[in-house]
């Protein structure tokens, strides 16, 4: 369930930013529905290393400006699986067969998807 209306713009413009990256499988998870002391998971799936390194660029431009800057970044010298970490929000991002080996949906499946397309004035 989304807090408020300023999380429900970012995370719209994030999603909206690696669509536009050309992620793929892009979930957006409300991980405190889980555990308390997490705000949002994304999960989206890069094709390559090269790829991923670009859609860091993305999210942090996507960033710029707003209330939460990043606290760290992991992974991207591997190229496999980059962390993105901004306290209330973080981002995975994945290799295909990184995402299939650490099922991180799987491991989240409890935690609530978030749908823009209930959401009228965001819709996909």
């Amino acid at each position: 369930m989304l807090k408020n209306n300023k999380d429900t713009v970012l995370l719209s413009k994030l999603k909206n930013a690696l669509e536009e990256g050309s992620a793929s499988n892009i979930v957006v998870l409300d991980a405190g529905t889980q555990n308390p002391y997490f705000g949002y998971f994304i999960i989206a799936t890069g094709t390559c290393a090269a790829h991923l390194t670009s859609l860091t660029k993305v999210i942090t431009e996507a960033m710029q400006g707003g209330d939460y800057s990043l606290r760290s970044s992991e992974g991207k010298r591997e190229g496999k699986w980059i962390l993105m970490d901004f306290g209330y929000i973080v981002i995975h991002l994945l290799d295909n067969d990184t995402r299939e080996f650490y099922d991180l949906d799987g491991i989240w499946a409890g935690a609530e998807k978030v749908q823009f397309a209930n959401i009228p004035y965001l819709a996909d």
